[in-house]
């Protein structure tokens, strides 16, 4: 594990992203940073970006992500029916999001509500990105 804090100035941007990178390569990140550092590593957020300016991207992000969740959640059954390969989609998504692996603690047990944000998050994605559709990648 390595000192997260050295690597972040008063505002929140991180001092030396190179450094940074170096250190998780050979120590990792620690579970319990993941959350914060990913964001970084995946080039979510800009690595001299300041705390505010990732809240705030985070509230527009937010923002983006339900109202199109909330434009698929208001196809009513009627629509569905004229809306073939939205209702295709659906369906195969409900299909996979059930056979999520449940000897994970994330997903196990009957009624997870993790299990269920997992389907509005691929669904949400499909709607955001229509035109590529969505398909299971084979492991």
């Amino acid at each position: 594990m390595f000192q997260w804090l050295t690597f972040i100035d008063s505002e929140g941007r991180i001092i030396d992203s190179k450094a940074l990178r170096k250190r998780i390569f050979y120590g990792g990140v620690d579970p319990g940073l993941r959350k914060e550092v990913w964001p970084f590593l995946l080039g979510y957020h800009a690595y001299d970006s300041t705390s505010a300016e990732r809240e705030y991207l985070m509230s527009v992000k937010k923002s983006e992500y339900e109202a199109i969740k909330n434009q698929w959640q208001s196809i009513s059954t009627e629509q569905a029916k004229r809306f073939t390969k939205f209702r295709e989609r659906k369906g195969v998504i409900d299909k996979d999001v059930v056979r999520t692996d449940r000897s994970l603690s994330f997903y196990d047990g009957d009624d997870n509500p993790n299990v269920n944000l997992l389907r509005d998050i691929l669904l949400t994605y499909s709607f955001y990105n229509f035109d590529l559709g969505y398909c299971q990648v084979p492991i």
